[in-house]
């Protein structure tokens, strides 16, 4: 890329985001002010004269080897870093409201590389984050070293001059592209595969995987982007769908069933160890939580879990028939809990299957019209005005 484009390496590549105010300052419009015109002491107009330049070129890219302290600035109270990368995901129209440095971006392209292990991201993603729609703009991708290079990759012996040919001409074409299409096999499994993408998903998983048809298309449009056209076919299409895929199965693979509430979560980890017997209320509150958790805080992740199918809930009498009843909680288990295998997939068999369906259907209509031209061929001969 730096051989492609390369004021965009050294002047759109940026080393962190440490607040909101300071991407919405590395992609700011230039700013103006107006000042009075004075003659003689005597302010006789006003005029706008330019205080700041702001930024030309408004793509930005962020590099986070720590991804970690992005999370951990945006959960902070008061911090705008998760609503401005939300807003940039959405429009790239930025702006911050203070009164006495306020700044606005417009048309701003901005994307983030992050780095986190997984337990990090355990500890620093926090419920209200994932909750509110900063998590799922985000791929999630599950990655592991695939070798060992003590003595490093040997670099400088790779021939890139292939793939720089190739990438400049993509450049060039996608520079000159205004809109962008799909043709029509790509648009029936499009209209297939859109109805699953976007249906509704439960607890923490479900939430970080909301957004599955904003980010399937985006991709798609990025494939036939590197492909030098601006039509979306189905291998596109299909090529977004099975990163998707990946991505389904990375965060499902990193969450499980989590619901997002640390309570809940807690409780749901030790009923799922001590499946099938079950845990009484009295003994999630001593042993589970020893004694730190209110009964009602108790009650609120119990509905939580209820709604998500995650557990039950049975009064059994109490032993030797005296007492009253004990209320028993147990994990439900794979079998019975629908909503355990959260990562749909398959999108990539619906896609296929609905234009394998077309293209057999429009092959039986040639059939039909063939024969039915045989049965009648002075048809042929007429015109129709």
């Amino acid at each position: 890329m730096q051989t492609v484009d390369p004021s965009w390496t050294l002047s759109n590549v940026s080393g962190g985001c440490g607040s909101g105010e300071g991407l919405i300052a590395a992609v700011r419009d230039k700013i103006m002010r107006r000042e009075p015109i004075k003659m003689r002491g005597r302010v006789t107009g006003y005029e706008e004269v330019e205080t700041d330049p702001g930024v030309i070129d408004k793509r930005l890219l962020v590099y986070e080897a720590e991804f970690s302290s992005v999370l951990k600035i945006a959960g902070r109270e008061g911090n705008i870093l998760s609503e401005i990368l939300r807003k940039a995901w959405e429009t790239g129209n930025l702006r911050n409201t203070v009164k006495n440095n306020p700044m606005k971006a417009t048309g701003a392209h901005i994307a983030i590389i992050g780095h986190i292990t997984i337990d990090e991201l355990h500890r620093t993603l926090t419920t209200t984050d994932a909750a509110n729609g900063f998590g799922n703009r985000f791929l999630w991708l599950c990655v592991r070293r695939s070798k060992l290079l003590p003595d490093g990759g040997a670099f400088h012996t790779v021939d890139f001059n292939p793939l720089l040919t190739k990438l400049r001409e993509v450049v060039a074409k996608a520079k000159l592209i205004q809109q962008m299409r799909r043709d029509e096999d790509a648009k029936t499994a499009w209209h297939a595969v859109y109805p699953v993408l976007s249906a509704e998903r439960t607890g923490l998983v479900g939430t970080l995987l909301a957004r599955a048809e904003a980010q399937v298309l985006r991709l798609s449009m990025l494939y036939a982007l590197l492909d030098g056209t601006d039509t979306i076919r189905t291998e596109h299409l299909d090529a977004a769908l099975a990163l998707w895929e990946y991505v389904e199965a990375s965060v499902t693979y990193i969450f499980g069933t989590s619901v997002g509430d640390p309570v809940a979560d807690t409780l749901l980890v030790a009923l799922q160890e001590s499946y099938p017997q079950g845990l009484s209320r009295k003994h999630i509150l001593a042993a589970t939580f020893h004694g730190n958790l209110r009964a009602d805080e108790l009650d609120r992740a119990l509905r939580l879990l209820q709604r998500h199918e995650l557990i039950t809930l049975e009064r059994r009498p109490a032993e030797g028939g005296r007492g009253r009843p004990k209320e028993i909680v147990t994990y439900r288990a794979d079998e019975l809990n629908e909503c355990n295998d959260l990562n749909h997939g398959g999108y990539l068999s619906i896609s296929k299957d609905a234009v394998k369906s077309k293209q057999e259907s429009n092959a039986e209509a040639g059939t039909e019209n063939e024969l039915n031209h045989d049965m009648n061929p002075k048809a042929s001969d007429e015109v129709v005005i």
